[in-house]
């Protein structure tokens, strides 16, 4: 069998065990990545050699190390169904093992950007780019922002509670794993912007004409906000990855900071913002130092 067939074949097989958002990344990650590689080749000329020279590939194209560890999700899952079924008999990425970004510190406003870019949100017109300041605040994924209703806000008990994403089809769905459902306690610098999105909106915090707002529409707002602002064009998610940092900067531990990102665990944060923690540590030893040395 062509690997090209083994792949749609899987994906068939796939289909209805899995979330409709994960089937559509696994079908988009297979079309963009694996299908182009291994051309018209047999299934059973696939070894260890080109599985390691796809992820040089992959590597070497600058690929975000989540999109290669998709990659190898699939070729795992693909090729431990093919031994099942007889297809080959051994399968070439039992040594095949993930990778993990060194450091995300690049991926993170530095705090003159930030700043810079809330003293423009205190007095922009476009209430939806407040959802950017959300996310600095909270360290909300772009969907999780954007599925947030009126109804996951309890001014009383200052908290929002995190419980579904958005999708650019409308697709609503609820995290991948139990951790992702949370509870946040409202930081004060927020409730009076929240407040303000309340007297404009009605279902969703960020409204668009009664509807929720489409990511793609606010990915454009925030590129033309740091345009204006001459901020370094940095991804939306990076907001995610610069409230990380900003809590590691404060102080705040490890396991907490899983918790309000919901990883589904601590060795993901860890993993993730290990150069950031590396940095804070470097400090307060250089801190220690000084004070022993009476300086």
């Amino acid at each position: 069998m062509k690997t090209n067939d083994w792949f749609e074949y899987w994906l068939l097989r796939i289909k209805n065990r899995v979330k409709t958002q994960t089937y559509e990344k696994y079908a988009k990650t297979i079309r963009l990545y694996i299908k182009p590689f291994f051309g018209n080749s047999l299934l059973a000329q696939v070894d260890e050699k080109a599985l390691l020279d796809l992820i040089t590939e992959l590597k070497e194209n600058n690929l975000s190390a989540s999109t290669i560890n998709c990659v190898i999700t699939i070729l795992k899952s693909e090729l431990y169904n093919a031994v099942e079924q007889g297809q080959i008999e051994k399968n070439p990425c039992d040594k095949l093992k993930r990778i993990y970004a060194q450091e995300f510190s690049s991926d993170a406003f530095t705090i003159t950007e930030q700043r810079k870019i809330e003293l423009y949100l205190a007095t922009c017109k476009n209430t939806k780019l407040l959802g950017v300041k959300i996310c600095l605040y909270l360290g909300l994924r772009i969907g999780e922002l954007l599925a947030l209703t009126w109804s996951d806000v309890d001014f009383n008990e200052k908290t929002i509670t995190v419980s579904k994403t958005i999708d650019e089809k409308s697709n609503v769905y609820t995290p991948k794993t139990q951790a992702g459902i949370r509870k946040l306690p409202i930081p004060a610098i927020l409730v009076t912007d929240l407040k303000t999105l309340r007297k404009t909106s009605t279902t969703y915090v960020i409204e668009t004409d009664g509807h929720y707002t489409n990511p793609r529409v606010l990915r454009d707002s925030y590129y033309r906000m740091l345009k204006r602002l001459e901020v370094r064009k940095l991804k939306f998610h990076s907001l995610r990855h610069t409230f990380a940092t900003r809590a590691i900067e404060c102080g705040i531990d490890v396991k907490t900071l899983s918790s309000i990102l919901g990883h589904a665990s601590i060795t993901i944060t860890l993993n993730r913002y290990a150069h950031t923690q590396m940095e804070q540590k470097r400090k307060a030893l250089n801190r220690l130092s000084r004070l022993n040395n009476g300086k």
